[in-house]
């Protein structure tokens, strides 16, 4: 849908109960929901907007009250567009969160705006900007912890849940409680990709959607809970995964690692044939090259990400756990999306910090 008007269209702001206000006016305005993303940005997202200019798109900030505002426009060419290219425009804004580093970007534009432009944007930026994903344990928190500070029925809608592994089996639900699709998906080796869910009794409904990416839209109702309860709630959850990637790279000169690894219930993972379905999992990270050292008895790749120069080594040498080994370059956003891509191309578990065991790297490099 065409947006007429320019970056500053709109009125100041200078309270968030103002913004907001101006917010659900849009959305009945516009029949849009509000369309987002939760990042973790070293610096302001306006100061590495405004740093690093990108082929393709052109975008605009300015700093409100309680807000930034933004304009972006993303031009692609293309045989399958008529005249051979299609623009992409609209605008956006960014709020920051109480957590130190964590923004909300979003948008009040259909989902060809928010998908081909805002979001592919935010992607193609360095790895000082960042989302994270979530597992479905997370995603399960996320919800229990909203439900737990609203008064009200909390019911699926919508949910998609998938196998892992090249083969995707999607199935849909609807109408269930929010329990009953978690508990489904763990009973039946599936994660949680997506899930719009409706309060009620609260005396206008309320309907959001999260997805494991970070991604979040609010579709009607308060503007309160989507602002200061879900999205406040999901950059803690944010927050905590991106600590855990934070400074994971092995120093120069130094033989000390700090692994990551994901964690499973012993007994997971059992025969040759995992190794090879662990490999394929790797090899369908894009813009990424994975060297397979050893795929039997046991499994040792190194990952390579063309993005920003990640480099990781993968291990998984017994029945419960993966060991990630990041190399001398290692950013939260290269270990975010390995670690996604094994929980959702291998099998879903917990990331987490590997404890120390008084060993060094050669340990990991020992024959079988």
């Amino acid at each position: 849908m065409e947006r007429t008007g320019t970056l500053y269209d709109f009125a100041e702001h200078e309270t968030e109960t103002s913004f907001r206000a101006y917010i659900e006016e849009l959305i009945e305005d516009r029949e849009e929901p509000v369309r987002a993303l939760t990042v973790i940005s070293e610096r302001t997202p306006k100061e590495i907007f405004d740093k690093y200019p990108l082929e393709e798109y052109s975008v605009s900030v300015k700093d409100q009250e309680v807000f930034t505002s933004g304009r972006l426009i993303r031009e692609i060419e293309g045989e399958s567009y008529e005249g051979g290219s299609r623009q992409f425009k609209d605008n956006f804004f960014i709020v920051s969160h109480s957590e130190e580093k964590l923004y909300t970007i979003f948008t009040v534009s259909d989902k060809d705006f928010f998908d081909k432009a805002l979001t592919r944007y935010i992607e193609t930026l360095p790895s000082e900007i960042t989302g994270s994903f979530l597992s479905s344990e997370d995603l399960r928190r996320l919800i229990q912890n909203f439900d737990n500070r609203v008064n009200g029925n909390l019911v699926v809608k919508k949910a998609v849940l998938k196998s892992t592994g090249e083969d995707t089996q999607i199935e849909y639900h609807e109408d269930k409680p929010y329990y009953e699709v978690f508990n489904e998906a763990s009973t039946n080796d599936l994660y949680v990709d997506k899930i719009e869910l409706t309060v009620h009794n609260t005396g206008t409904a309320f309907q959001f959607f999260v997805s494991r990416n970070g991604a979040t839209r609010y579709i009607r109702g308060s503007s309160d809970l989507y602002f200061n309860v879900l999205l406040n709630s999901l950059a803690s959850f944010i927050s905590d995964k991106g600590e855990l990637f934070q400074d994971r790279d092995r120093e120069y000169g130094s033989r000390d690692t700090d692994p990551i690894k994901i964690q499973y219930e012993e007994g997971s993972i059992t025969g040759v044939e995992e190794n090879k379905r662990l490999i394929k999992a790797l090899k369908g990270i894009k813009r990424t090259s994975v060297t397979v050292y050893h795929d039997n008895p046991y499994m040792h790749a190194s990952v390579l990400d063309f993005d920003d120069g990640t480099s990781v080594d993968v291990y998984l040498t017994s029945d419960s756990d993966i060991s990630i080994i990041p190399g001398f370059n290692a950013s939260k956003k290269s270990l975010s999306r390995i670690c996604d891509q094994i929980n959702k191309g291998f099998l879903e578990g917990e990331v987490k910090a590997e404890e120390e065991q008084e060993r060094d790297f050669d340990d990991y490099f020992s024959a079988a």
